[in-house]
């Protein structure tokens, strides 16, 4: 389902990561960890098309990650971010807001009880719907952008401290649904939560990938 070959990410003259290979089947779940600043969020955005590698290729879903498929790749491929947003004034407005864009014109738009329901899962509370975005604290954001994901059916997920906002409560709905068998999910974390939940655990040490630990 996702698939690096040999990839090299410099930003500002100065190379974070080097021949970086990476193999995920369909519904596998890998987390890297390791110090700020070190290329994390990077690889993340080079596999989101947001950021052009120095060298390698991406292949998500057989498709190469380069600017004239990226509308192809947003069909099934999302990015919760750290800090997400939302880009609407309240929060049903942002929940259906991927709707209303092209690639999305094929997806039935949800109803209000679908938007009841999918908040509801992570544990906010309907009345929710109705407050302006700008009201919100940082881990109901992160909640609303998983909802939102949700709601789209994406199937490659990558996660950029998507629970560093969360109490263990909220936590814990956000990485069920993460560990949905189904979900392919790269994650970026510093989280012992989330990182010990994964299957697959990989370090940036010396502008590599190296495995971690007895579950690999």
């Amino acid at each position: 389902m996702l698939q690096i070959n040999n990839i090299t990410v410099v930003r500002n003259d100065t190379v974070l990561l080097q021949n970086i290979n990476l193999l995920l089947p369909h519904g596998g779940k890998a987390v890297i960890t390791g110090p700020s600043g070190s290329g994390k969020s990077s690889l993340l955005a080079v596999i989101n098309g947001t950021l052009s590698p120095l060298a390698g290729q991406v292949f998500c879903n057989g498709i190469e990650v380069k600017p004239e498929n990226l509308s192809k790749l947003r069909q099934f491929l999302a990015m919760i971010e750290q800090e997400p947003v939302l880009a609407a004034e309240k929060v049903d407005e942002a929940l259906l807001l991927p709707f209303n864009f092209r690639l999305n014109s094929q997806l039935p738009k949800p109803d209000r009880k679908e938007l009841e329901n999918v908040l509801t899962e992570f544990d906010l509370p309907v009345h929710i719907l109705n407050q302006l975005c700008s009201e919100l604290s940082g881990g109901e954001k992160q909640r609303i952008a998983v909802a939102r994901i949700k709601l789209l059916h994406r199937q490659v997920i990558l996660a950029d401290e998507a629970t560093s906002a969360l109490d263990d409560r909220y936590c814990e709905e956000v990485l069920n649904y993460l560990l949905t068998p189904e979900l392919t999910v790269l994650a970026v974390s510093h989280d012992p939560r989330l990182i010990e939940r994964f299957p697959v655990i990989l370090k940036v040490k010396d502008h590599t990938l190296q495995q971690c630990g007895d579950r690999i």
